[in-house]
């Protein structure tokens, strides 16, 4: 923990409390304002947008910043009592923007640090603020409401860390801020309880308040397990595991994190795999399935009866389920094995344009990438790849090395794959019509990496005796359009 700051002297603070009443008064009355203008900014060409000026050097806000300097000093010289009133007063207050065009619009307090309008950043601010109120010993629900207030997720420990004198808890205060916060939801709440137990160094309080209270908190699971794996605790950090994994909703995505956070220690341990899946299935999750012998087909079926439907209720991020689109769960139930009916649904889709981000703009660079042949390397292959990813909307390196180990493993019928061939090379055909034959200049590269990958896969299967012939038709085929040629030569290129 750091050490609190201290000050030898005190300094002399230039504060009068009838200017201050009367710069209130000023303020609300909207005797005092801030001038503003609006300005058209154009973007690239694209519709105009207003974006607001603010003159900072104005009365009000340099009133404004000196009280809180003042506030500031107040707190340094323990005067803490006057120190929070100000800012307290300072923060009630609706200030006035006037723009040039006579409009008056009201900012909040913390607008005023949103759009950079203080000499004090607002992390400096709360912490002056939230530390003032702890001095005065605020009832802990009223000071909950302060740090929730605050814009800034400080913790007990930065206050301690931070002030002219030490802040501590005795027992008591200490337990009563335990129940309090054991019993109050929210993120935050078992930010700043895991916060007080790692400060006492008490984590055998928390792991036995973690039992007791996970359900509500269930964050907490992680950080116990967190602790646990730092002393290499693998057995204890386990055990913990467990019993989150019988005691929270399975549908809560922290169950996910709580298996993330294990596989690297028990990369075996295929219960983890399942549960990291099941509980938050996203891409990457699927694919690690293939890592192991994990019975896809139970997991399919477990996956199938529940209900990941997208939510629209708040939720915070410890009690935060697992939603998924209709098409998220189709491109999922195909990487598990379901193709005939995912391509089935793809094909109802006519469109030829503007389909990347549905089931059928996420299908045709899949089916690229899974039979395209591993020894052939094309800058076109790299190029449909990322636009897998990006479709995917998956994060991380690791997709590369997931997806190859599942192409390896996922078995399709032969006369499947001539299917797919089929719909593939009919599917890129209309594009190319739509696109090169049309007027999308700018979409060339997107049929023409697509060609190519197709191309290696015509020449894999024998539908073609040669690639080069390939490409170079489509090239003739318009060859009124050079831009054209000149993307699919990009592509065409080995690597």
């Amino acid at each position: 923990m750091l050490e609190s700051l201290n000050f030898e002297h005190s300094q002399i603070i230039n504060f009068h409390e009838k200017d201050f009443q009367q710069f209130i008064k000023d303020v609300s009355d909207g005797e005092l304002t801030i001038p503003a203008t609006e300005e058209d900014d154009y973007y690239y060409g694209y519709d105009s947008e207003y974006i607001t000026y603010y003159t900072k050097e104005c009365d009000l806000l340099n009133q404004l910043n000196d009280y809180i300097q003042d506030a500031f000093l107040y707190i340094n010289n323990c005067q803490y009592q006057q120190g929070f009133n100000i800012l307290q007063k300072l923060q009630d207050l609706e200030y006035e923007a006037v723009y040039d065009y006579g409009d008056i619009y009201e900012l909040s307090f913390a607008e005023l640090f949103e759009n950079n309008l203080m000499d004090v950043s607002l992390e400096q601010y709360s912490l002056y603020y939230l530390y003032a109120a702890f001095q005065l010993h605020r009832n802990i629900s009223e000071m909950y409401s302060y740090f929730n207030q605050s814009k800034v997720e400080y913790v007990l420990s930065d206050l301690m860390a931070f002030g002219p004198e030490e802040i501590t808890l005795s027992d008591d205060e200490y337990d009563r801020w335990i129940s309090f916060l054991e019993n109050t939801p929210g993120d935050y709440a078992a930010k700043l309880l895991r916060d007080i137990c790692f400060l006492y160094g008490d984590i055998n309080q928390l792991t036995k308040m973690t039992f007791e209270i996970g359900a509500k908190h269930p964050s907490l699971y992680l950080d116990v397990i967190d602790y646990d794996l730092s002393l290499h605790q693998l057995e204890h950090a386990k055990s913990i595991a467990s019993q989150a994994f019988k005691q929270l909703d399975e549908g809560l995505t922290i169950r996910s994190k709580i298996a993330e956070k294990l596989i690297p220690y028990c990369p075996d341990d295929i219960e983890l795999y399942k549960i990291s899946f099941l509980s938050n299935p996203q891409i990457n999750h699927c694919l690690q399935l293939y890592t192991l012998d994990c019975d896809i087909a139970f997991i399919k079926t477990e996956f199938q009866k529940k209900n990941y439907a997208i939510r629209f209720e708040f939720a915070t991020l410890e009690q935060e389920k697992a939603s998924l689109s209709s098409d998220q769960k189709e491109i999922l139930l195909f990487f598990l094995g379901d193709y005939e009916d995912i391509l089935e649904k793809a094909e109802k889709n006519q469109d030829n344009l503007g389909w990347s981000s549905n089931l059928k703009g996420i299908l045709i660079p899949l089916l690229l990438m899974y039979l395209k042949p591993e020894k052939m390397h094309f800058v076109a292959d790299d190029a449909v790849m990322d636009d897998l990813k990006r479709s995917l909307k998956v994060r991380g390196e690791d997709f590369y090395q997931l997806f190859h180990i599942w192409k390896e493993k996922y078995m399709m019928t032969d006369e499947f794959k001539k299917k797919c061939i089929q719909w593939l090379k009919d599917e890129i055909e209309q594009r190319a019509e739509v696109i090169v034959g049309g007027t999308h200049r700018h979409s060339y590269y997107e049929v023409a990496k697509e060609i190519v990958v197709l191309s290696e896969i015509l020449y894999l299967n024998k539908n073609i005796t040669s690639m080069e012939t390939f490409v170079k038709d489509y090239i003739k085929r318009y060859s009124r359009k050079h831009a054209f040629k000149t993307e699919m030569l990009k592509y065409a290129k080995q690597v």
